[in-house]
């Protein structure tokens, strides 16, 4: 199987202005709920390193159970 070419560069920062996006987000709901900036800030990143954590929990256990890629007849 041939990898295919990426802009890594751009792959780590559209994944940082991702993350960036969903913690102000998730702060600032929070911050209405609760109407205390601290908590929400605090309570938007322990959520989103859990929500990391559940995202590589799920993609490791994924690659485990499947084999990811074309079946290679030439090797049966």
């Amino acid at each position: 199987m041939l990898w295919r070419k990426i802009n890594l560069e751009l792959l780590l920062k559209s994944g940082l202005a991702y993350r960036l996006l969903i913690l102000c987000a998730q702060t600032l709901f929070l911050w209405v709920t609760t109407g205390v900036f601290r908590l929400a800030f605090g309570a938007s990143i322990v959520w989103n390193g859990i929500n990391l954590l559940l995202y590589y929990v799920y993609h490791y256990m994924f690659h485990r159970m499947f084999k990811m890629g074309k079946m290679d007849n030439s090797a049966v």
